[in-house]
């Protein structure tokens, strides 16, 4: 049983104790089994679609100061309620349920965004660490092109030299022409993953995705998602399907929008998922706790900045379309 779990259960026993208490001090008798039963069934319909994060969202004493409180109630209710003092005592009891769980959410947001941050601040890290160790060796690099060219050996060995050298600064280049720190370290780290993945990865920028007219915060998230969604398509593509999988990634502006598309190879998809897939929050390819939050976050950034969004799935690719205004009316 987790934390969520056994949450629920002693909820479930807590407000049987405070349903039959006031019952009865209005002259209303049911057994406390068929209370509990009720409850229960109340609160795993609650468990099933109130999402609460339970893992080290609170502080260990805080929690155990609202069960202390909670179990305080359930003491004075029992041995001092006159008259309709039960109801009070049952508020109570949901006040403080309604205060933990919106407790835990906020205390849930915020270890998420510290998470985020220190997971941002790590790949700004390891940009930095790739950017100034190509600074470091750029020099030799310029010195070995020069014994080259005083060698008198032609410039074919030169220009295959240049041309290796080119390539090898690609990758770093791909990602940060014209990306600011946050947007270029996702871009990075994802074209990185990709290649280690042997899967074919294309970045075709018109413009930098950092002009996006939105905070920096839903730029990283929007890409973040849409890149990880697509990066995870074509490795389950590769080892299910055994062919070369590929994700293409394109920028553009045109009349006023901001065209971002994705297309991913990826295995054939359930019409019951594909159809809402964007659109009912939980449609999703994955499974666990987690799924549908990737589609959830980006649908509902684009929604907020007046964009629209497409999705398709053809020939083993999946096709995802955004427009997003180059003005946002307020």
């Amino acid at each position: 049983m987790d934390k969520k779990q056994l949450y629920w259960l002693l909820i479930s026993f807590y407000g049987a104790i405070h349903v039959n208490l006031f019952l009865k001090h209005i002259g209303i008798s049911f057994p406390i089994y068929s209370i509990y039963i009720a409850l229960a069934i109340v609160c795993f319909l609650l468990y099933k679609y109130i999402n609460i994060e339970m893992k080290e969202t609170m502080n260990l004493r805080i929690e155990t100061i609202i069960w202390f409180v909670q179990s305080l109630v359930i003491v004075l209710n029992s041995q001092y309620s006159i008259s309709y003092w039960s109801i009070l005592y049952l508020l109570l009891f949901v006040f403080l349920e309604m205060g933990r769980i919106t407790l835990m959410k906020e205390t849930s947001l915020v270890l998420q965004e510290n998470n985020d941050l220190y997971e941002q601040l790590q790949h700004y890290n390891e940009l930095f660490q790739v950017v100034r160790s190509e600074r470091h060796d750029f020099l030799k690099h310029i010195a070995a092109i020069q014994f080259i060219v005083d060698k008198g050996e032609g410039g074919e060995e030169a220009k295959r030299y240049l041309s290796q050298l080119v390539e090898g600064y690609a990758e770093t280049n791909l990602s940060i022409k014209g990306e600011n720190g946050a947007v270029a370290s996702i871009l990075h780290r994802i074209y990185k993953q990709a290649q280690e993945k042997n899967i074919d990865i294309m970045y075709d920028f018109d413009v930098p995705l950092s002009t996006l007219p939105m905070k920096e915060k839903h730029i990283v998230e929007l890409i973040g998602n849409i890149l990880s969604n697509s990066l995870e398509a074509c490795e389950e593509f590769q080892i299910h399907d055994k062919k070369q999988a590929e994700m293409v990634v394109r920028m553009t502006k045109r009349s006023g929008f901001y065209l971002l598309s994705c297309k991913n190879s990826s295995m054939a998809i359930p019409e019951s998922i594909v159809d809402f897939l964007f659109v009912k929050f939980g449609k999703s390819t994955k499974r666990g706790q987690n799924r549908g939050y990737g589609t959830k976050i980006i649908y509902k950034i684009v929604r907020d900045h007046q964009g629209y969004l497409d999705y398709t799935y053809k020939e083993s690719s999946f096709y995802i379309k955004i427009k997003i205004p180059a003005i946002i009316k307020k």
